[in-house]
């Protein structure tokens, strides 16, 4: 009876990992499925560099769990990668999730070749090259621009610096600092 007791325990323990492992297949299947789902949904967004940063993160991420799924996601993201101009990253009226065309190809390029290497033919490399040539012709013609919006700036800054050092605002703060080193002691 001890024998027959045991071997249906052990039959009944194994059915229920069989069913467990089952449920964790269908969990993960769920999962992808809800992955995939997402990318339909970033495709949608608005913003072109938002849109290829985001499928190209999700394309890393379903990757790791089923190659097929996660290499169409990264050719989708490359597709749109080819198309993005430097003015997509600079006429931007809320921040981006990478400053630069350079940055995103630099770290969606990479990634996705790791996971399917016959996406190489969607990378175009010339093209990318000269994109990222040109960003760096530009960054000096920007940094001009920065420089010319707080020239304005540097008499009133300059002004403000003088009133700080004036010697009205000089014995106050002298007056003030020593007085904020020193502990409160009350008096006995």
């Amino acid at each position: 009876m001890t024998r027959a007791t045991t071997l249906l325990l052990i039959c009944l323990f194994c059915s229920g990992l069989a069913g467990q492992e089952r449920n964790t297949n269908a969990a993960e299947q769920d999962a992808l499925d809800w992955a995939v789902a997402l990318g339909k949904r970033f495709r949608e967004l608005h913003d072109p560099v938002v849109a290829a940063y985001s499928l190209g993160i999700l394309g890393g991420i379903v990757c790791s769990v089923d190659r097929a799924a996660g290499t169409e996601i990264y050719r989708e993201s490359l597709e749109r990668l080819k198309f993005l101009t430097p003015a997509a990253f600079t006429s931007a009226q809320h921040h981006l999730p990478v400053p630069s065309f350079s940055a995103l190809w630099k770290s969606l390029t990479p990634a996705a070749l790791k996971c399917a290497p016959e996406l190489q033919a969607l990378t175009d490399d010339e093209r990318a090259q000269a994109k990222m040539q040109d960003e760096r012709q530009r960054a000096n013609l920007t940094l001009g621009d920065a420089l010319a919006s707080v020239t304005p700036l540097q008499p009133a800054i300059r002004r403000l610096w003088q009133s700080l050092r004036s010697p009205l605002f000089f014995p106050l703060f002298a007056i003030a600092l020593p007085m904020s080193r020193t502990k409160f002691s009350p008096r006995r």
